[in-house]
């Protein structure tokens, strides 16, 4: 039984220590140490050339009309 409890402590430590390594923070954290990645917060906006859309609906309009 003192077996099992302290192979269960030791799995305990094991995804503790994994949860802390896979944590968000901890991964953004390596990116940037280890790639040089840079994380942008603002994902949720793009810029888009007018004049490019403007193009591709002509060209989508012709193919299909």
């Amino acid at each position: 039984m003192e077996e099992l409890r302290g192979k269960e402590n030791t799995l305990e430590i094991k995804k503790v220590e994994y949860q802390k390594l896979t944590s968000e923070d901890e991964v953004v954290k390596k990116a940037k140490e280890k790639f040089d990645f840079v994380r942008i917060d603002n994902l949720d906006k793009i810029n888009i050339n007018k004049n490019k859309i403007e193009n591709l609906k002509k060209l989508v309009a012709k193919k299909y009309d």
